[in-house]
């Protein structure tokens, strides 16, 4: 098994960027932001 670099920062932006989008949905469901 080769090793991979993982880009921690690019990670990051994206688990954000969906994390954002579900808040976004619960939001607009009329539920309290967490």
């Amino acid at each position: 098994m080769t090793a991979r670099i993982i880009d921690g920062k690019a990670r990051a932006e994206r688990a954000t960027a969906a994390i954002k989008v579900q808040i976004a949905a619960r939001v607009a469901a009329g539920k309290p932001p967490p």
